[in-house]
């Protein structure tokens, strides 16, 4: 049994908040993000979102700058749709059979962090040419012995965008982000001035 939050609003305006489960009572989240509507921009979901996360999502999806998803379903696409200012996003299971599209077009950093995915390319490399603000697209260093790395490579040539390999699998207990010099690898030979 779970208690309800306090009758008290918190006073906090969140900035970033990761879930591991999604699956808390809604009341206890719309608690917590009661006072944050116009300050989250930050949000990592480590579960499949449900109904309850949508409708979170409805009155904090606008200021969204950054979104991490545990994997791309219709619950992740509804939720995609509120996010009209996404800079990142980051799919840490791609799907094989939903295809990826209506991405915000505001997305200049997009990441997918699924190195046993061996369908990437079909869903990848027609994302990368409709994004039209996209500047930087982050894989998982596996990806490197795929077949179709160098198609991935040459699309991101072609379109501009850098690519960047991730030295880390994604199970790493070690915090890649805190030194960036040692947790990515730029393929494409130009330096990254904005670090994601």
């Amino acid at each position: 049994m779970v208690a309800l939050p306090p009758p008290k609003l918190p006073e906090i305006k969140l900035h970033e908040l990761m879930l591991f489960r999604s699956l808390i009572p809604s009341e206890f989240l719309a608690w917590l993000l009661s006072d944050s509507d116009s300050s989250l921009q930050i949000l990592e979901l480590r579960d499949v979102p449900g109904q309850q996360i949508k409708r979170i999502m409805a009155e904090h999806g606008r200021c969204l700058r950054s979104l991490h998803l545990l994997r791309y379903n219709k619950d992740s696409a509804d939720i995609l749709r509120l996010c009209t200012l996404l800079e990142e996003l980051v799919i840490f299971r791609i799907p094989t059979v939903i295809e990826l599209r209506d991405l915000p077009p505001t997305i200049e950093h997009f990441s997918f962090r699924d190195p046993t995915n061996i369908g990437f390319h079909a869903l990848i490399l027609p994302l990368i040419a409709t994004l039209p603000n996209l500047r930087v697209v982050t894989v998982d260093e596996n990806i490197r012995q795929d077949s179709h790395f160098p198609a991935l490579w040459g699309t991101c040539v072609a379109k501009r965008v850098h690519l960047r390999v991730h030295l880390f699998p994604v199970s790493s207990s070690s915090d890649p982000g805190s030194d960036p010099s040692k947790s990515c690898l730029t393929v494409i030979g130009y330096s990254m001035k904005t670090q994601w």
